[in-house]
Formats: C-alpha cells, sequence, structure tokens
C-alpha cells in the first residue's frame, strides 16, 4: 500500500473536453479513461459492494476496469460475486488514502516519495532468479518486487510477483502486479493492475498495458 503531496492542478481544456466521466476527489475531480475492451465496472453496485468488503478501510476507490469478457461473466449470488477470482485476475484499480484526499502533491513530491519507497524495499530479485526456482521463495500474498522505474514526472511504477492460494479449491496462483504512483490533478492517487502469470512473456505484456492505461490517464489530468 502507497500513501504520500503544492499547489493544485487544474486539468487543460482539451482534458476537461474529452472527460465523459469523473470521479470527485476532495475540491477536485480525477477524469476515467476509456479503454479498448475494457470496463469501468466500480459504478456497478455489485462490483462496488464486493470491491468495498475486501478493501482495507483507509483507501478509497476511485474506480475499477475489467475486460468486458470478465465483466459479462460475472456470476452473482445473494449480492456475492461467486466467480471473483477468475472475474478479478485481469483488473485495473485506481485508489487514493483517505487522509491524501483533501492533500495536494506535486511532482516533487511524487519523486521523492518514490524515491523513499524504492530504498524501504528489501530483497529484490531479478525474474530469472524467480524462474530458476519456480517461484519456490515467493511468500502467500507477499509482493516480491522485480522491478521499479519512472514513467514520466507524474508517474512511478513498482512491478512485482504475487502468489496466492485459493482456498477452496486449494489452488495455487502467480500473479503479477503493478502498483503505480500518480500525481493526477494535484492529487496522489495509485493505480495497481493485476494479471495472471502464464510465462515470462506475461511480464512485459502487463508493462505494456499499465503504461497504456498511465499515459492516457495522466493525459486526461495533468
Amino acid at each position: 500500500m502507497f500513501l504520500s503531496c503544492e499547489s493544485q492542478k487544474t486539468p487543460s481544456n482539451s482534458a476537461i473536453k474529452s472527460c465523459e466521466s469523473k470521479v470527485e476527489v476532495g475540491s477536485s475531480h480525477i477524469c476515467l479513461v476509456n479503454l479498448d475492451g475494457m470496463k469501468e465496472v466500480y459504478s456497478d453496485l455489485i462490483v462496488k459492494d464486493h470491491i468495498d468488503r475486501s478493501e482495507p478501510n483507509v483507501l478509497k476507490v476511485l474506480g475499477v476496469y475489467l475486460t468486458n469478457d470478465k465483466y459479462a461473466n460475472i456470476e452473482e449470488e445473494n449480492g456475492f460475486i461467486i466467480n471473483n477470482q477468475e472475474v478479478f485476475s485481469d483488473r485495473f484499480k485506481l485508489y487514493i488514502a483517505k487522509n491524501m484526499i483533501d492533500a495536494s502533491q506535486n511532482p516533487k513530491e511524487l519523486e521523492s516519495f518514490y524515491n523513499r519507497t524504492v530504498e524501504s524495499i528489501t530483497n529484490p530479485i531479478e525474474i530469472k532468479d524467480l524462474l530458476n526456482s519456480e517461484f519456490k521463495d515467493v511468500q502467500y500474498d507477499v509482493p516480491q518486487f522485480i522491478k521499479n522505474y519512472k514513467l514520466d514526472e507524474n508517474a512511478y511504477s513498482f512491478v512485482a510477483i504475487i502468489k496466492v492460494l485459493i482456498p477452496e479449491t486449494n489452488q495455487e496462483l502467480v500473479r503479477v502486479s503493478i502498483i503505480t504512483m500518480m500525481n493526477l490533478n494535484g492529487k496522489a492517487v495509485n493505480l495497481n493492475y493485476i494479471t495472471d502469470y502464464v510465462n515470462e512473456e506475461t511480464i512485459e505484456i502487463a508493462i505494456k498495458k499499465n503504461e497504456k492505461f498511465t499515459t492516457k490517464i495522466l493525459e486526461l489530468n495533468n
């Protein structure tokens, strides 16, 4: 979890014109992107209730994106999404720390926070070493960071491998998780992309997909 902070920035006129959907963040707003093949679904009450039940209380979700196919295949029973592991295996989530909702952030503050976060990461590992060990050293639900980098003065990304165990089936899954810390319209917003790991190419595909989303939302909000 990344929490982060002078003057608040107003989106350009071109960004405002193309802002078809937005969410309020304090006295400001964040424009949401449109993505080919994906749908913003946090506005769906069933999805919202599912996400909110598992979300840490210190975070506020701003948007969730699923592929059109996965959204269409949601199985709901008594208000619960019963195939959630399948549905949410390829998704984006935008969120902000609640204590940052009324605060502002500029690029220098974001860079400083990124540098402090990099220094706090213990035991980063090369992906080739993870592959050679077949992920045996990756602990359940603990991100193993393999890469971090600057995408833009308003965006920095951390790439990690996460291993999860599905209690109902005792199935072990390996996933790629990318967290991008951003400055959007003067707000410290984070983006998390998660997808199932298939092979080494999955990581590069995930990075490119995350960068496409990040680039679009930066253009709308800065």
